[in-house]
């Protein structure tokens, strides 16, 4: 009976040996912003989620891959196929397996930061909704092949954790991870972030990524339908900008949202009330939605809509709608109907205008005492889309404050300056290049002037 027994100690030895012989990098990181990672109800999660981290880097290796080595960019189909090489798709195994562990998370004190407010507005308990801190995430890579992409899988996922982050809100500085220590294997691009060069960094990927692909293109945003990775060289406008910020992380991640924001181009640059009108302030090329509900006070008469193209009027109706109850300003004494709808951009389709969706171009970065901007820029994407998106907003009429006039405009007229009242007409001119221009001339401008709206004095 005794040579029937299994020896459970010895098999144990022999799996982890061959787990070990698989293992490319075992990775210990500490979290340098909140995260934000959803669970399947909505609510933040308490575990890293390997997909989440998967996902990120796919996409960062396709702008990569779209910078240097696609003939095409029309579309991600060649980058897609690169990277399902590597990675997997719904037909085909990945090279690699990625597991994660992480440390209970704790909460967090950056609570007081615009994107935090905008998504717990209106709602009641909102413990379950906050971004959380990963004190300590150890990431496993697994190669289930051959080893002659270990350095470029190793290489995305440290600067993925590190710049680009995960979970929600990452394009704006959350769900940054930063390594302990540095793996052998891509060692260099480790090195680089552990003593703070940001451009050093991206530099020895793209040299092991060109050298293991052998790829020797430099593609140009400007003639590109999908995103590319950032340049590491100065004075181009799809370079890694750079900015001094030694505040800390809570204040750091504020100026990030700040910076953005349209409010704050209305303030800081084109000398404004934060009140007035603003469709000639193009923040759309920050990424989309950008909109709100709105609820203003009109007159019992009900209000008026200045729709261009007329055809949209009917649409417009449908956004926004009185209140049936008439109400009495105290302190007035005059009497109103509550207006509620929507505001920002939006897409024509059909008949029907719609929410649109787009990620942003521009990733913010917390890093250490720095702000790391890093433009993914495309034009011939944004030039195809632009034609669709109109712009709605609510403007008082000067003579009865409590009169509303419903604007709905082609985002391609207000570029232009056509359809501006004579009071936006005023405003934007205190800063041209913001307010009028073609595309590309725009999305330059507005990459630029984000080094000057991330303030940290």
């Amino acid at each position: 009976m005794s040579e029937d027994i299994i020896d459970l100690t010895g098999l144990e030895k022999e799996v982890n040996k061959l787990i070990e012989q698989r293992l490319v990098a075992r990775i210990m990181f500490k979290g340098a912003t909140p995260w934000w990672g959803g669970d399947h109800e909505g609510f933040t999660s308490d575990h890293v989620d390997e997909d989440e981290i998967i996902g990120r880097v796919r996409w960062f290796l396709r702008t990569v891959y779209n910078r240097f080595c696609a003939t095409n960019l029309n579309s991600y189909v060649e980058a897609e196929e690169f990277v399902s090489k590597l990675l997997g798709s719904t037909s085909s195994r990945s090279l690699y397996t990625i597991r994660t562990t992480n440390t209970r998370p704790v909460s967090n004190n950056c609570i007081d930061l615009p994107r935090i407010r905008l998504a717990t507005q209106g709602k009641g308990n909102t413990k379950n909704l906050l971004p959380v801190n990963i004190q300590n995430l150890t990431v496993e890579i697994y190669r289930n092949g051959s080893s002659t992409f270990d350095e470029i899988i190793v290489g995305a996922l440290i600067l993925t954790l590190v710049f680009l982050g995960i979970g929600r809100g990452a394009n704006r500085g959350f769900g940054r991870f930063v390594p302990n220590t540095c793996p052998k294997i891509a060692n260099s691009i480790c090195n680089k972030i552990l003593q703070g060069d940001v451009r050093g960094a991206f530099d020895e990927f793209y040299k092991i990524f060109r050298r293991v692909t052998n790829c020797n293109k430099v593609n140009s945003w400007t003639q590109s339908a999908i995103p590319l990775a950032p340049l590491t060289q100065p004075n181009y406008t799809d370079s890694i900008r750079i900015i001094s910020c030694n505040n800390d992380v809570c204040n750091q991640l504020k100026a990030i949202q700040n910076a953005v924001m349209k409010v704050e181009f209305k303030t800081a640059v084109f000398r404004a009330r934060n009140t007035d009108e603003g469709g000639y302030i193009h923040t759309f090329i920050y990424g989309l939605p950008r909109h709100s509900e709105v609820t203003f006070k009109t007159n019992v008469n009900g209000y008026k809509l200045q729709i261009n193209p007329q055809n949209l009027h009917n649409i417009i109706q449908r956004c926004f709608r009185l209140d049936n109850g008439i109400r009495t300003d105290k302190k007035t004494g005059m009497h109103y109907k509550p207006l509620r709808g929507i505001t920002g951009y939006y897409a024509l389709r059909g008949n029907d205008i719609v929410d649109i969706r787009r990620q942003s171009m521009h990733i913010l970065s917390p890093f250490k005492d720095k702000i790391i901007v890093l433009p993914f820029l495309s034009l011939i994407d944004h030039e195809n889309e632009i034609n669709n998106i109109v712009h709605i907003g609510i403007h008082t009429n000067s003579n009865i404050a409590t009169q509303l006039n419903v604007m709905v405009r082609p985002v391609t007229n207000l570029m232009n300056g056509n359809g501006l009242t004579n009071h936006e007409r005023q405003l934007a001119l205190n800063n041209r290049q913001l307010a009028f221009g073609n595309l590309r001339e725009l999305i330059e401008n507005y990459t630029n002037i984000l080094q000057h709206m991330i303030r940290c004095s």
